[in-house]
């Protein structure tokens, strides 16, 4: 919707990754992936497109999708939105990849809060 001008008011991400091939290859290391994996899901080639106020949730112990690939995404997205409004990365401790909305809800749910409020 970005590349068509048609900006959302926001964009929030919750326990998210670069690409499939890297969370595959965190997961399978001694497979050839990059070379084998058909659906990419490239997020990290897409998200330098996004205009919007972007929030990112994650948890720090992850095991299916690695912190570093939240990361990774975190860092190629713009730094401020067409607006103005700064990327925000939480990383919640001691949460798991399904556990970030039912251990940490409250925190999410006041942050998300404040993201509508303050988003143009």
């Amino acid at each position: 919707r970005c590349r068509a001008k048609e900006e959302p008011a926001g964009l929030v991400l919750v326990a998210t990754f670069s690409s499939m091939v890297d969370a595959a290859s965190s997961h399978y290391p001694w497979l050839p992936v990059r070379y084998v994996l058909l659906d990419r899901y490239r997020s990290d080639k897409h998200i330098g497109d996004v205009s919007c106020p972007i929030l990112q949730f994650h948890g720090d112990v992850d095991t299916i999708v690695p912190l570093r690939l939240a990361k990774k995404l975190h860092e190629t997205s713009p730094a401020k939105s067409s607006s103005g409004k700064a990327k925000i990365l939480t990383i919640f401790p001691g949460t798991n990849h399904n556990d970030v909305l039912y251990r940490n809800g409250r925190e999410v749910r006041d942050q998300m809060a404040g993201f509508i409020r303050e988003t143009p």
